[in-house]
């Protein structure tokens, strides 16, 4: 089947264009964000026509996603009116999991939700839409984005099933699943499930990890969707995604396929000797080329809200320094006239069009390596600053994530740690009712907080990663070894299909959800199953009535 567009209905509120964008997806189709344009199996949605009311026959499947985002006036179909593309483009492709084409349907509701607002009600434990935004589907299953929260709507859809709860309606999270991740979701078990057949599904989202502490429950809501895969919401469902892979989706210049490809005749999965000589001679060539020895990147060392393994990329710059200068480009540890900007790029600056993380990447170009330590130590937080520390192309020295190997390939980075008893120790004293207000009023100085951490000895444990790099830099051919190693894992068989790079992981777990909360959309499958078992019933009653006749 081909990607067609079916239908497009543009409304006008509040004198910004609301849209409604409607294209249908076929079974095993992807649908992804790629140089700020939608696409479903890597082709834009052709656009067909425009109308303002739909004249079209009734669809079977249709998956109606609300967004609540301010949006260009322009209303291109292939342009998601998202802050994050990369969570939209991947749990739509819900639609290619299904068991028959499936129209997907955008609605851009407004900011403040005055597109579905005057068309919504709830009676008797059911949500009801009066509007004809949509062409009509003989299931319809809708998903409300969390730009939409501060609605009235979302709020009336969120007292809803808080009603339903408290009705005794809903049903417990399955024994087998009870406090586990389990495809691709984190079922805990305080979750009271209610079904979204009558009403539409809630999304959350959850900021940067070091906020986790302040929206530690959401029962408002069905699915939170969170950067990491430490402190799940409660009393209500996660799922993961990992904040680096979703920065694709808003890089201007940089992909997967990019990263995949910096070096010439590498691909994606090529291991030892299926390495190309090209691959080695271009690494040689472009070490030839590095003029600098290790870059850095962070506007300020710490903030408030960061926990006490912040610190740990500073400590690492100065040990490190100690054998040869590293160059701070941010605010922390700055170094005169080296900082990272779009003006001081040479020998041209970027195209305007270029990202700040696509230019963070250009400004690691010179360098042999790269610190791309994130903020804190948790499961699945790997942020963007490894993958740009490989796009330069670099060797990235990374502390974070515990289970970063999942995601990126170890042979393809230096890979740093600090114990957890030491990483609870910092946390204990930075979150200490103590020192944050004393932060704020300037009583006690960032450098004593330091002081503190640098008396747990860390250096001991970074000691071991100081050495690495420095014997990586005087062996040209470890180097090249690293610098020319492939990005994937070998745990992901030579392709990124069916993993976080390309969606799917967010895909089957919505998937998964939508199941549990008996959706629509699934009705053809019941039924299907339920039809062939009483024809079983019916051939195997039939066999037994003629022998005894």
């Amino acid at each position: 089947l081909r990607v067609f567009v079916a239908l497009v209905a543009v409304s006008q509120a509040s004198g910004a264009a609301n849209n409604v964008r409607c294209f249908h997806v076929p079974v095993g189709g992807r649908l992804s964000y790629h140089h700020d344009v939608l696409l479903v199996d890597d082709h834009p949605p052709h656009l067909v026509h425009e109308l303002n009311k739909f004249e079209a026959p009734e669809v079977t499947k249709q998956i109606a996603y609300v967004s609540c985002r301010k949006c260009s006036p322009k209303g291109e179909l292939q342009k998601l009116c998202t802050y994050d593309p990369y969570l939209e483009a991947s749990l739509l492709s819900v639609a290619g999991l299904l068991d028959g084409p499936t129209e997907v349907c955008l609605v851009t509701a407004g900011h403040k939700g005055e597109l579905l607002q005057p068309h919504v009600s709830v009676t008797d434990h059911t949500w009801n839409y009066t509007g004809n935004l949509l062409p009509p589907a003989k299931a319809r299953q809708w998903i409300v984005d969390w730009s939409c929260s501060q609605t009235e709507f979302y709020k009336e859809i969120s007292k809803l099933k808080m009603e339903i709860v408290e009705a005794g309606l809903s049903k417990e999270v399955p024994s087998d699943r009870k406090n586990r991740w389990w495809s691709g979701v984190y079922w805990d078990s305080e979750s009271q499930l209610v079904s979204v057949r009558d009403r539409p599904l809630l999304m959350h989202t959850k900021g940067e990890t070091f906020f986790w502490a302040h929206y530690p429950n959401c029962p408002e809501c069905d699915v939170a969707l969170y950067r990491a895969k430490t402190h799940p919401s409660e009393k209500c469902l996660n799922m993961h995604f990992v904040n680096g892979i979703a920065h694709f989706s808003t890089r201007s210049r940089n992909s997967v396929e990019d990263l995949a490809a910096r070096l010439p005749g590498r691909t994606l999965h090529s291991y030892g000797a299926e390495e190309t000589a090209e691959a080695r001679a271009y690494a040689h060539e472009l070490l030839r080329k590095k003029t600098d020895f290790c870059a850095f990147i962070s506007n300020v060392c710490t903030k408030n809200f960061y926990e006490g393994e912040a610190f740990v990329r500073s400590i690492f710059f100065d040990m490190l320094s100690e054998y040869k200068q590293c160059h701070g480009l941010g605010g922390c540890r700055s170094t005169p006239g080296k900082s990272c900007s779009r003006e001081n790029l040479k020998p041209a600056a970027p195209p305007a069009w270029h990202t700040n993380v696509d230019v963070t990447a250009e400004c690691h170009a010179p360098y042999k390596f790269v610190i791309t330590m994130d903020n804190q130590k948790e499961e699945g937080y790997l942020t963007e600053k490894l993958f740009n520390g490989l796009l330069a192309p670099a060797v990235p020295i990374y502390f974070g994530a515990p289970d970063v190997a999942e995601y990126v390939n170890p042979e393809a980075f230096v890979l740093c740690d600090i114990p957890d008893s030491k990483i609870a120790a910092m946390r204990t004293m930075w979150k200490s009712n103590a020192t944050k207000p004393k932060l704020r009023k300037g009583e006690i100085k960032v450098e004593d907080v330091q002081a503190y951490i640098y008396s747990l000895n860390l250096e001991e444990d970074l000691r071991p990663c100081v050495e690495r790099v420095i014997q990586l830099d005087k062996d040209d051919e470890q180097y090249i070894d690293m610098l020319t190693a492939p990005f994937l894992p070998r745990s992901y068989n030579n392709t990124i299909r069916h993993s976080h790079y390309d969606g799917w992981v967010l895909a089957n777990g919505l998937k998964e959800v939508l199941q549990e909360l008996d959706s629509p959309l699934f009705d053809d499958a019941a039924g299907e199953a339920e039809a062939e078992a009483e024809a079983e019933a019916a051939e195997t009653a039939c066999g037994l009535v003629g022998r005894y006749v």
